[in-house]
């Protein structure tokens, strides 16, 4: 990892989301996971330095332009476009592609836990796996009134 990248995220996790930012400046290279940090601690850093949700908002849309399958952007976006811009209707959309994404990696896991279990411990441990996926995702989690975002 960059020295400087090591910095960022040292100073993000500190809660000094400024100091993360000065240093994501000049000529870094970035990935989709500097972007989406960048865009966390421009939306935590409460507009100091003239910088403003849009500016969080280009850097997740410039993570989806490295990595257009980067669920954490998508989600960001879901949330800045349904909380701070209140745009329900652009929020769903990246909900929404967060979410097919995300079922094409879950099945694609589940089908291969699946498979191990079947050769580890036959049909049992196989169908262990698909009972697994029926409680993925419960009507609790999706009615939680208060949501946390990592």
């Amino acid at each position: 990892m960059a020295d400087w990248r090591q910095k960022a995220v040292a100073a993000a996790n500190a809660g000094e989301y400024d100091a993360a930012l000065d240093l994501m400046t000049g000529g870094v290279e970035f990935c989709a996971s500097d972007l989406l940090l960048k865009g966390k601690c421009i939306q935590l850093s409460r507009g100091e330095k003239g910088r403003q949700p849009e500016d969080a908002a280009a850097a997740f849309k410039s993570a989806l332009e490295l990595d257009p399958e980067f669920v954490p952007a998508m989600i960001e976006l879901g949330w800045i476009y349904y909380s701070v811009f209140d745009d329900a209707p652009e929020g769903k959309k990246y909900f929404e592609r967060a979410l097919e994404v995300t079922r094409q990696h879950a099945i694609e896991a589940f089908r291969g836990a699946a498979r191990c279990a079947e050769d580890i411990s036959g049909s049992k441990g196989r169908d262990e796996v698909i009972r697994l996926t029926s409680g993925f995702v419960s009507a609790d989690d999706i009615d939680e009134s208060v949501v946390v975002q990592s």
